[in-house]
């Protein structure tokens, strides 16, 4: 009798061993686990929102299986702090988190990406571009960078205009097709690196002298209001347009014998010409 009372009494305390550690995990999962962490609420709510979140709880938290089919996020006007939880989201194509409260964005984990658009946030740092292999779209417009360097081979747009970047590094971006930089404090550009580039805008900055003698595709040029001294387009054949009035110490544009230019927009004290001394 006492011995089938002991086992009896073993017996309760491993099931309530098994339960309390079952409702632990249920509440409290670990890391790398069967759910990812969403400590936004209004990021949680959006996904709640979009039927994302299975769960249809806001519990700071997504089951990863929900998170794992997601491809597209659109996330707009959200009021979102932080995307901390989107590395969970790996299997992502494109992010739109236009219009939010973001100061960083970490997409290490997002190698899937092919376009990235955080227009109008308060960013100053985003981590782990050069992870996304596949990215082609990257607007970053709207935001407080003071500087930022594109290192990512497959990028063909890249839009960061309206900051305040003091330095823009385009290591290595060789498939780069468009870049819009307008309305920064940008003092000097290197586009050497990416031979493709066919539109090229950085009006209202500070750039006192680019060389674009390896950019022979660019077909449109936007430069207005820089601290240009020289610019030289004779070795560009295929413009069509280009913009560099209010450039009050440049005086003289470079052009070569015959060149024909459609749209050639200057100041009045402007001159094309194949000699410039």
């Amino acid at each position: 009798m006492k011995k089938n009372t002991l086992y009896g009494m073993l017996l309760m305390a491993g099931l309530l061993v098994v339960a309390c550690t079952k409702n632990d995990t249920d509440e409290f999962p670990m890391p790398g686990g069967d759910f990812v962490e969403i400590p936004d609420v209004n990021f949680e709510k959006e996904l709640l929102a979009q039927g994302i979140d299975s769960d249809g709880i806001l519990n700071h938290k997504i089951v990863r299986s929900d998170a794992e089919k997601v491809t597209k996020l659109s996330l707009y006007n959200a009021n979102i702090n932080s995307l901390s939880g989107i590395e969970g989201f790996t299997n992502l194509k494109r992010l739109y988190a236009n219009g939010n409260n973001l100061q960083t964005v970490d997409v290490s984990h997002n190698i899937h990406l092919d376009s990235i658009s955080l227009i109008s946030n308060d960013l100053t740092k985003i981590d782990g571009l050069s992870n996304a292999k596949e990215l082609v779209w990257l607007s970053l417009s709207w935001n407080l960078f003071t500087e930022f360097t594109l290192d990512n081979e497959n990028v063909k747009n890249f839009l960061m205009d309206h900051n305040q970047l003091v330095s823009l590094e385009i290591a290595n971006a060789p498939k780069l097709e468009s870049a819009v930089l307008n309305l920064n404090e940008i003092p000097s550009l290197d586009f050497s690196n990416s031979p493709l580039l066919k539109v090229l805008n950085f009006s209202a900055n500070k750039v006192t002298t680019i060389d674009l003698n390896q950019n022979v595709n660019l077909e449109y040029i936007y430069c207005s209001s820089n601290l240009l001294t020289a610019f030289d387009l004779s070795t560009l054949p295929n413009l069509i347009d280009v913009r560099i009035d209010r450039n009050p110490t440049l005086t003289c544009i470079k052009i070569a014998p015959g060149q024909q230019i459609p749209t050639l927009k200057l100041s009045s004290y402007q001159q094309a010409n194949v000699v410039c001394d």
